[in-house]
C-alpha cells in the first residue's frame, strides 16, 4: 500500500489539474497516439479533469485559460488530427478548443447551463458519490431530448 504510512487527513481529497495530466498524458502519448497513427478511431472516456487535462495538451491551452473550458456531461467531444498529431480545428471548433462536441450548440448550451445550476443549487453536487457521471449523463440525455421535443 503506497500510502499507508501517510495520516489520512494528509491525503488530499481530489486531484489537481497538473496530477491528472501527469497521468493522463503520458497515456495518451504511449497508447492512444498509437493506435491514432495506426489509423484507428479512440474512444476516449474519462472524468472531467482526466478530459480537461488531455485537452489542454492537445490544444497546448494554457494553465489559465483552461479553468474556463466547459465539458458538458455525456456528449461525446471529437477530436481530429493530421498525420503529425497536430489537432485540425472543426468548423463547431470554439475557442482554443480544437475538437467540437456530437450535439448542437443550443443542445450543448443548455446542458453546460443546467450543470452549472445544480453545481450551484445542489448541496454536494460536484462531489456527492451519488451524483454519478451515468447520472449525470443520463440526465443530460433527458434534457436534449426536452429541448428536441418537448417535455412529455
Amino acid at each position: 500500500r503506497k500510502y499507508q504510512d501517510i495520516p489520512r487527513d494528509k491525503i488530499p481529497k481530489t486531484e489537481s489539474l497538473r496530477d491528472t495530466m501527469n497521468r493522463a498524458v503520458p497515456l495518451f502519448k504511449e497508447k492512444i497516439e498509437k493506435d491514432l497513427r495506426d489509423g484507428k478511431d479512440v474512444l476516449v472516456v474519462g472524468h472531467y479533469n482526466s478530459l480537461r487535462g488531455l485537452i489542454k495538451h492537445i490544444d497546448s491551452i494554457d494553465s489559465e485559460y483552461i479553468r474556463s473550458v466547459e465539458i458538458p456531461t455525456g456528449i461525446p467531444l471529437v477530436f481530429e488530427f493530421d498525420n503529425e498529431m497536430k489537432p485540425i480545428r472543426s468548423n463547431f471548433s470554439e475557442g482554443a478548443m480544437s475538437g467540437s462536441f456530437l450535439a448542437t450548440r443550443e443542445v450543448t448550451l443548455a446542458a453546460l447551463k443546467r450543470e452549472r445550476e445544480l453545481a450551484k443549487n445542489v448541496p454536494g453536487f460536484t462531489d456527492s458519490p451519488l451524483v454519478t457521471p451515468v447520472l449525470r449523463a443520463i440526465s443530460s440525455l433527458q434534457r436534449e431530448r426536452e429541448i428536441l421535443f418537448g417535455k412529455e
